[in-house]
């Protein structure tokens, strides 16, 4: 490492480091709605299978506010039931995410979003640091 700064707890993880891209929670996603229910057939895909059905599965849209393309967690509330994001895309200055829940009850999750810190809204606390590479990233 020629310049930078490369930080380590006593357990030798990195925890900030110039040469590693890292994300940042820039914020909870918006939840817009429950576009599908109670599904027992995905349009356009296989029909359910005998061993693993996601029958009753729902389809949830949340949005962010985001300069790109950020990366997005999923909370469920239900542990019980499988989630997974089903698409991702921006219109109009907001990202929006779609996922897909199984279960008979819909229980929407809560969804996270992170991205890069030179993707991130500049805040307007009074305390902390910013760290940049030398080309300004």
């Amino acid at each position: 490492m020629a310049f930078g700064a490369l930080i380590k707890n006593t357990a030798g993880n990195i925890l900030v480091s110039s040469d590693v891209t890292c994300v940042h929670r820039i914020g909870r996603a918006t939840f817009e709605s429950t576009y599908l229910s109670g599904l027992t057939d995905f349009p356009g895909y296989a029909k359910d299978d005998t061993q693993i059905t996601l029958s009753g599965r729902h389809l949830h849209r949340y949005s962010i506010t985001a300069p790109s393309a950020p990366l997005f967690f999923i909370r469920p509330v239900n542990y019980d039931n499988f989630h997974g994001v089903l698409n991702q895309y921006q219109s109009g200055g907001k990202w929006y995410v779609d996922i897909i829940q199984s279960g008979l009850i819909s229980q929407a999750p809560e969804v996270y979003a992170f991205s890069t810190p030179s993707n991130s809204f500049v805040t307007d606390e009074s305390y902390g640091f910013t760290t940049r590479l030398a080309n300004g990233n």
